[in-house]
């Protein structure tokens, strides 16, 4: 899936590409980096960038997302190298990657910080959250406004999450926060967390649910990073859905949007059909008609065998194409999977349309750069 790119002059800038469509990524990812990072750490805190650990991938800022992440680094020199020029995953090289595959906008969600719901010391969590969004908003939006940053709350308290979250739809123009599919010691649609749903639903700003951690999902045993993600992010989003479905939070909140992603796009098929079933014996709430208000958006790569079928079943509104990057693909295979969905003959114009930006731009409410 992934191909080595070829290194481009130092100096020289990337010409920028016209697609027959706009592309708007709804799930991509920055890279959190300690050097960067910590400048915006409280002081009480900043001592952990200030100790990473030069020979290792991650910052230990934030949980391991699970047992299993640990791979050698020649398995991720292919991943995700742009063109070359820059560290992978940074603002530069986003920079770069807009403008080598013409993606107009990307959405922009966290590496690490997808573990912070194992978090579970207060001061700690709440102060890293903020500094995460702040640095996201300096290093990334604020260097070109092509790059919209989704923030991270404290969900684990949600008083503080609902004052992190103002913040940074008010003072730091973020579309909205990211949800741990995992890790948190509640499942998400718990009443525990409403008052974080109500917050969301007054400003008008997304939350989206992401796979990461792996933990509580019934993988705990799993050694081998494979299998593990074969599942854990469809199975996340699945619980996660349902959860927030079943316990009342779309019918208590009209307003409030989520979001679902790194999944693909097969579990909504699935979920689809065992509620047709369930509510036969046991009624619940009407998920077709969810998916159909263009209030959910579920996000889906260029290979996702699912798509056409969900189009019939429930509508365009639902779906949107994501690059993943630089977590998998490189420059070139994102490329790939755009033109998968440019050129798949099984979708018409305006299907296509709204897959590749009018779902993520009205769902996140871009305004064009």
């Amino acid at each position: 899936m992934t191909t080595k790119q070829k290194k481009a002059p130092a100096g020289k800038k990337q010409e920028k590409v016209k697609l027959k469509y706009r592309v708007i990524d709804c799930d991509g990812h920055l890279m959190e980096r300690a050097d960067s990072f910590g400048k915006y750490m409280d002081p009480t805190i900043r001592a952990v960038a200030e100790r990473n650990r030069p020979f290792a991938l991650g910052t230990d800022i934030f949980p391991s997302l699970d047992g299993v992440h640990y791979l050698p680094r020649d398995m991720y020199e292919p991943v995700g190298q742009g063109n070359g020029r820059h560290p992978v995953g940074s603002p530069e090289d986003w920079i770069d990657m807009l403008d080598i595959t013409g993606i107009e906008q990307t959405v922009l969600f966290a590496s690490e910080a997808l573990s912070v719901g194992v978090l579970r010391q207060k001061e700690y969590t709440v102060r890293v959250c903020r500094a995460y969004n702040d640095w996201a908003y300096h290093e990334y939006y604020k260097r070109d406004k092509r790059m919209r940053p989704v923030g991270i709350i404290p969900m684990q308290f949600p008083d503080e999450a609902v004052k992190e979250l103002k913040r940074m739809v008010t003072k730091l123009d973020m579309p909205g926060a990211m949800l741990p599919a995992s890790g948190l010691q509640l499942h998400l649609g718990h009443e525990y967390y409403w008052p974080i749903y109500k917050a969301a639903a007054d400003l008008d700003c997304v939350l989206t649910v992401h796979g990461g951690a792996n933990r509580g999902l019934g993988f705990d045993d799993f050694t081998d990073l494979k299998p593990a993600r074969f599942l854990h992010h469809p199975v996340a989003l699945m619980r996660a859905f349902i959860s927030l479905a079943y316990d009342g939070v779309f019918e208590a909140f009209p307003k409030l949007r989520l979001g679902f992603l790194e999944g693909g796009a097969g579990w909504a098929v699935f979920i689809l059909d065992r509620a047709k079933r369930e509510n036969e014996f046991f009624p619940g709430p009407n998920l077709r008609k969810l998916f159909e208000s263009g209030r959910v958006l579920i996000g889906c790569e260029g290979v996702d065998m699912t798509v056409p079928y969900l189009m019939e079943l429930i509508g365009d509104k639902a779906l949107a194409w994501s690059s993943d990057y630089p977590h998998e693909p490189g420059a070139e295979a994102v490329k790939h999977e755009m033109h998968e969905t440019i050129d798949d003959d099984r979708l018409n114009h305006a299907q296509r349309t709204a897959i590749l930006s009018t779902n993520a731009q009205r769902f996140f409410k871009l305004s064009k750069v």
